[in-house]
């Protein structure tokens, strides 16, 4: 069963290691406090890129904005506001 944590993360997109740890609802703000699990895991998987790997991930995003991949700050925002509305009142 999905709960609404796993609901925000496909809402905003969010991969491993990311999660969301906590949603808090008030009149005023909705806030979302978003951390990594484990400074060790990304420690661990902390590694330089080379120049290669670096320019590959430019590409992939750059494609991904062009193709309607992406999310956009505006679009999240309005969300929100929807799921304030429908929430809160």
């Amino acid at each position: 069963m999905t709960n609404s944590l796993d609901i925000f993360a496909i809402a905003l997109g969010l991969e491993e290691p990311w999660y969301i740890k906590e949603i808090v609802f008030d009149k005023k703000t909705i806030t979302m406090d978003i951390e990594a699990r484990k400074a060790e895991l990304i420690q661990k998987n902390l590694k330089p890129k080379t120049e290669r790997e670096y320019n590959t991930e430019i590409d992939q995003a750059m494609g991904d904005s062009k193709n309607g991949r992406m999310n956009k700050a505006t679009g999240l925002k309005a969300k929100i506001q929807i799921w304030q509305q429908k929430f809160i009142g």
